[in-house]
């Protein structure tokens, strides 16, 4: 609902008032401090961290606010910042509380009615003089910030509030019962101290900024029934050191697991179909794990659901080992029929030390084996070499030895890329790597009379082997 800029009117020197819902009416007495509403229905939503309600110029005088049986609704920001805010009751016909409703508030105690099933992002956030619980039979909504150990949520609740743990630095762990099937955004940001956390199998998924900056956080155990992980969902989390994403997640957000300098394993179910990019447009700025050092990429499905991924790990700026399934991956055979090696396929992959390529690949995207420093061959079958997108072999060594079919030879030679390389033909691969002992990538190729020949130092000779005179 839009925000509707209310008609203040002087009743006296100490009474301001105005609209604040469609049915609903405001008025607040500046000498008692007291805002009271009255009338039904829901109340207007406000935005810009409340700088547009219309009580703005005259929130430091609230102390008290009095609602009317018949408020449904209180609205986003309404509250925002009320810093001399100390009580409210809330009556049994409110429904839900906005986003940042009270946050920044001075509330020192809030009985949450059993009528309350919906409660927005940071409804509390900032209410450091809150000293008691607040939640009902559905919702748990706010944690005092001084509590210290472990927090077993009672039985029955259906949601946690987004920001409801929020800076508690003393909480060790959450025992979450199975009947909560939502948990919103920022719940657990900044909970320092917190260790372990394990969801019940009723929530479907852990939204932005759930567990910011929870720095002493080590095991995470996210069931089958989430399917999404939202932006930063993770950051920051420096003593978090494996992670497994189950095959129920589709979508990994921005910086979800970014700067979690400890991070070394991470386990990518075969269902995932996106993951955050830092700029949409940009294809090249996936940021979910940057900042971490992961060397392990675990990938639960097979080698072609891989290679056919709209992501890859440019998303890690560290070199990796990958295992499809249970097997590191370091003899790669592209399976037959496959036209396109993707963009970032198998970047950073140093566990890869030989590549085949079948008949029918045309193209290798950019970036595909780029920083695959290990691979030693490489074979292409195709008589025409596939095209080199750029910086798709970058970081592959030039001694490395490309077999081809013997009749495509020279057509891979002059190519201007994979003559880069040491190209020899598939029947004779032994031919020119034992001549005189040496092991040397031939740095010249020229046609000499319609016959490529090779130049190693001061030696020329044939393709296969032979020195010419």
């Amino acid at each position: 609902m839009i925000a509707v800029a209310a008609n203040v009117g002087t009743l006296c020197a100490s009474i301001v008032n105005g609209t604040c819902g469609e049915n609903l009416t405001w008025s607040l007495n500046t000498k008692d401090s007291t805002f009271t509403i009255n009338g039904s229905g829901a109340m207007y939503n406000y935005d810009q961290q409340g700088q547009d309600v219309p009580w703005g110029e005259y929130k430091s005088y609230i102390a008290h606010i009095v609602m009317p049986d018949g408020l449904t609704s209180i609205g986003d920001f309404a509250f925002y910042d009320c810093s001399a805010l100390t009580s409210v009751t809330i009556p049994n016909s409110v429904i839900r509380i906005g986003i940042r409703t009270f946050a920044n508030s001075g509330l020192t105690s809030l009985t949450l009615p059993n009528s309350v099933t919906n409660i927005g992002n940071l409804a509390f956030s900032g209410c450091d003089n809150l000293s008691s619980f607040v939640y009902n039979l559905h919702v748990f909504a706010h944690m005092p910030r001084s509590y210290s150990g472990a927090y077993t949520i009672p039985e029955g609740i259906e949601s946690i509030a987004g920001g409801a743990f929020q800076s508690c630095h003393s909480l060790t762990s959450v025992t979450i019962p199975s009947s909560v099937t939502s948990i919103g955004g920022g719940a657990f940001y900044g909970c320092s101290y917190l260790t372990s956390i394990e969801f019940p199998n009723s929530v479907t998924s852990i939204e932005h900024e759930m567990f910011y900056k929870c720095t002493y956080l080590t095991s995470v155990t996210i069931p089958n029934s989430v399917t999404s992980i939202g932006d930063r969902a993770f950051q920051y989390c420096t003593h978090l050191t494996s992670i497994t994403i189950p095959n129920s997640v589709t979508s990994i957000g921005r910086k979800a697991f970014s700067n979690c300098t400890r991070l070394t394993s991470v386990a990518i179910g075969n269902n995932v179909t996106s993951i955050g990019k830092l700029y949409e447009s940009d294809d090249n700025s996936y940021t979910a794990f940057e900042s971490t050092n992961v060397n392990e990429i675990h990938f639960t499905g097979n080698l072609s659901e891989w290679i056919a991924k709209p992501w890859h790990p440019s998303l890690i700026s560290s070199a990796y080992d990958l295992y499809i399934g249970e097997d590191k991956l370091t003899n790669l055979i592209i399976a037959d029929g496959t036209v396109t090696i993707s963009s970032e396929a198998f970047h950073g992959c140093t566990s890869l030390s030989a590549v085949t390529i079948p008949t029918g690949v045309k193209i290798i995207e950019e970036n595909a084996f780029s920083g695959c420093s290990s691979i030693q061959a490489i074979t292409s079958y195709d008589q025409r070499p596939p095209t080199v997108k750029e910086g798709a072999l970058d970081g592959i060594a030039y001694s490395t030895i490309v077999y081809v079919p013997e009749e495509y030879l020279n057509t891979y030679i002059v190519h201007d890329v994979w003559g880069l390389f040491d190209v020899r033909p598939l029947d004779k691969h032994s031919a020119i790597e034992g001549i005189e002992g040496e092991n040397i990538k031939p740095i010249n190729k020229f046609l000499r009379d319609g016959q490529v020949l090779i130049l190693r130092g001061d030696k020329t000779y044939t393709l296969i082997g032979q020195e010419v005179k």
